[in-house]
């Protein structure tokens, strides 16, 4: 696949995604063989372009190659930033230097505080928004929600009313470099699979959050969206409500019918002959055993390990 995609979403919205095959650890800690994609959007309107979130530092001449190939860099008039964390804001003091400040950043009010943290932006135009709170910008709508610690504490979502599409930033992301960019483009199993994992290890820490903010979005504010444009991973628009379940039901560990996560340790194989056995056993009565190795040759992925009990009928350890 080309690293780099620039491509039309919906009417004068576009996406701007660079696959990074680079990082075998994600956040320097999580197995990623399977890569990662940041997602940045782009909308143009007849008064100038709002931008969503962007890349990590280390491709930020492609990023503002990317944005230069879809409109002129001082037409940006707005930036949302929906999380800090660098893989998706690294490319911000590039793009901010070349627009010299004439620009609106919006965000969660700590944002503020990450930008001076990280990258000593202090002489900035910011805008810090509450829950709730709208833009309307170019005939669009933008209405921000909070939802802190999915997985940072300034994390937000943006809903854009024109399309009812809904921006999410780390939120309904997933490890991955699909062919495609939409939920209807690719065999969605193996990439839930991913999703899994990229959900019980970067935010899974703060399920219950997960399970609060999802659910204070459709009920309290009314938020069904359409379409759901995450920073990592597949767009959204034939099943969005499918993205929406798995991460609630990952999120309170709904276990899949007769899964069983068996992970074991053997350095001279006995345990191993043992486990054998019992997976002989587990698929002889109708279950499906998940089996994690550790043996003197090779070692199981944590993360791998840590999504598969997640949603497990039961879990055995040897």
């Amino acid at each position: 696949m080309s690293q780099t995609t620039v491509r039309e979403i919906h009417p004068n919205l576009y996406l701007l995604r660079v696959a990074d095959t680079r990082t075998a650890y994600f956040e320097a800690l999580w197995e990623i063989p399977e890569g990662v994609t940041y997602n940045a959007y782009l909308l143009k309107t007849p008064e100038g372009a709002v931008l969503f979130d962007g890349w990590k530092s280390v491709y930020q001449e492609a990023f503002l190659e990317a944005l230069a190939s879809l409109t002129p860099l001082e037409a940006i008039r707005h930036i949302v930033i929906h999380h800090m964390e660098p893989d998706h804001s690294g490319s911000l003091p590039a793009l901010l230097d070349r627009l010299h400040g004439k620009v609106t950043l919006w965000g969660h009010p700590f944002t503020k505080k990450l930008l001076a943290a990280l990258y000593g932006l202090t002489e900035i135009d910011f805008q810090a928004v509450k829950s709730g709170q709208s833009l309307t910008f170019g005939g669009h709508t933008l209405t921000f929600y909070h939802t802190p610690w999915l997985h940072w504490p300034e994390t937000m979502v943006t809903h854009l009313a024109e399309g009812n599409l809904l921006l999410t930033g780390d939120i309904f992301g997933s490890f991955g470099l699909p062919e495609g960019i939409f939920d209807d483009e690719v065999d969605l199993q193996p990439y839930l699979d991913a999703a899994r994992k990229y959900t019980i290890s970067v935010i899974g820490f703060y399920r219950d959050k997960i399970v609060k903010h999802l659910t204070t979005l459709r009920d309290t504010y009314g938020v069904h969206p359409a379409m759901i444009l995450p920073a990592h991973g597949l767009l959204w628009r034939q099943a969005p409500e499918r993205i929406i379940q798995s991460y609630l039901n990952w999120a309170v560990g709904k276990p899949q019918p007769g899964k069983i996560a068996v992970l074991y340790s053997s350095m001279y194989r006995y345990v191993e002959r043992g486990i054998g056995v019992l997976v002989d056993e587990f698929q002889r009565q109708g279950y499906t055993p998940v089996v994690h190795r550790m043996v003197d040759e090779e070692r199981g992925s944590l993360a791998d390990m840590l999504s598969d009990i997640v949603d497990s009928e039961a879990v055995v350890l040897g």
